[in-house]
């Protein structure tokens, strides 16, 4: 394991295009989504899982965290830096295969802790983030079939802390 190198990817800052009041960086994010996939799991989730969480984001050292809607509108230029993320994890010793239900319950976990930041920005009056609220949000509307038959107690706690950020969501709007 590249421990220097994984400890400076903790450094990139997140959301680098957006205006927000504190910055968030890759450290406190992936130990964002590290708590809330243990959250998911009632505190006892699979060793290789905890840790794709807490290293998801490693690559972007070497490539930044590239705006989601440049990645929509250039799959291509997607492509390219997802398979460097890969080469980087590869190389710095922190490569973990998960399967589609895994995959799907580390997507959950990263929208979940991007719209907990989204509300303590809006808490602090910072607007600029309703956008990105809006489109994360809109993902938890109907999960596939396949998945939610598979992983029921887990979709069922993603449901509940889905339910708990929009509530939190709601409350911080009326400040």
């Amino acid at each position: 394991m590249d421990i220097r190198t994984i400890m400076e990817a903790g450094k990139v800052v997140r959301l680098h295009t957006v205006d927000c009041h504190v910055r968030q960086n890759l450290a406190e994010h992936q130990w964002g989504v590290a708590a809330l996939v243990a959250f998911i799991y009632d505190g006892l989730p699979p060793n290789y899982l905890l840790l794709k969480a807490m290293f998801h984001d490693v690559g972007e050292l070497f490539t930044g965290d590239m705006p989601a809607h440049v990645k929509w509108a250039n799959p291509a230029l997607s492509k390219a830096l997802d398979m460097v993320s890969v080469e980087a994890e590869c190389n710095m010793g922190v490569r973990y295969s998960v399967d589609e239900a895994e995959k799907f319950i580390l997507k959950a976990a990263d929208k979940l802790e991007l719209m907990w930041f989204c509300v303590a920005q809006l808490r602090l009056g910072n607007k600029n983030l309703i956008i990105v609220y809006d489109r994360l949000d809109e993902w938890f509307n109907g999960y596939p079939e396949e998945i939610e038959r598979r992983i029921q107690p887990q979709v069922d706690r993603i449901d509940l802390l889905h339910d708990i950020v929009t509530k939190e969501w709601y409350d911080a709007r009326e400040l």
